[in-house]
């Protein structure tokens, strides 16, 4: 098995049109997710069905800390959108 998996990446492919043949928020074909159950299989000694368990597994625990830090994200925005109105108003009642 793997230490680390990287999902929703920037990928450099090096092939393509665009420069460095760059896909933005990379993902999987079926193609290439079958080709992932394989090697899990293979590498973790697993059925092909306990490898598509694991994936699915990965998959969730991805949807639900991108679902955490969307939230985070919009809590840190909406607190950097309210210190920068609390600062406009100080400054215009000084001024």
């Amino acid at each position: 098995m793997w230490d680390t998996l990287w999902i929703d990446a920037n990928l450099a492919t090096m092939a393509g049109p665009a420069p460095y043949g760059a896909i933005r928020d990379g993902g999987l074909s079926n193609a290439d997710r079958d080709e992932l159950m394989a090697v899990v299989s293979e590498r973790a000694g697993v059925s092909k069905e306990e490898a598509n368990k694991t994936l699915e597994k990965w998959e969730k625990q991805y949807r639900e800390a991108k679902q955490q830090y969307d939230a985070a994200l919009a809590k840190a925005e909406q607190k950097a959108r309210d210190a920068a109105a609390a600062t406009t108003s100080a400054i215009s009642r000084v001024a």
